[in-house]
């Protein structure tokens, strides 16, 4: 009985720490970034973000600036041509390959440094 109760026990601590780490490891929530234009400056947005991937300056004293959000992805699925013969046995066609796009994220400021747009690229 007595040994049921710390096995109780120490499962009991196991499911805590694990809570405590998923939560701890959750990821943080995008800043809503079109709310703030003309509001919050790039050295806000550094505070924020990180450092950009890419920054360019603009002719008029501005910049863009360029961080990387989501990578390319590629997958792979089986082909499923019914009724064929293929190099994955018969009934099966060749594999489908399909990619995501890389996205990012660019932020245009003006010479004061405030953000003025805010817009997502597909490379």
């Amino acid at each position: 009985m007595i040994a049921n109760r710390s096995w109780i026990r120490e499962l009991s601590c196991l499911l805590l720490l694990v809570g405590i780490l998923l939560a701890g490891c959750a990821s943080q929530k995008m800043p809503d970034l079109k709310s703030q234009i003309g509001i919050i400056t790039y050295d806000e947005v550094l505070i924020e973000l990180g450092p950009p991937n890419h920054v360019a300056t603009l002719d008029n004293g501005g910049r863009v600036a360029q961080w990387l959000q989501y990578t390319s992805r590629v997958y792979s699925t089986p082909g499923l041509a019914f009724g064929g013969w293929g190099p994955w046995g018969p009934g099966f066609g060749t594999p489908a390959v399909s990619s995501t796009p890389a996205v990012y994220l660019l932020l245009t400021f003006g010479p004061d440094s405030k953000l003025q747009s805010v817009r997502h690229q597909y490379k």
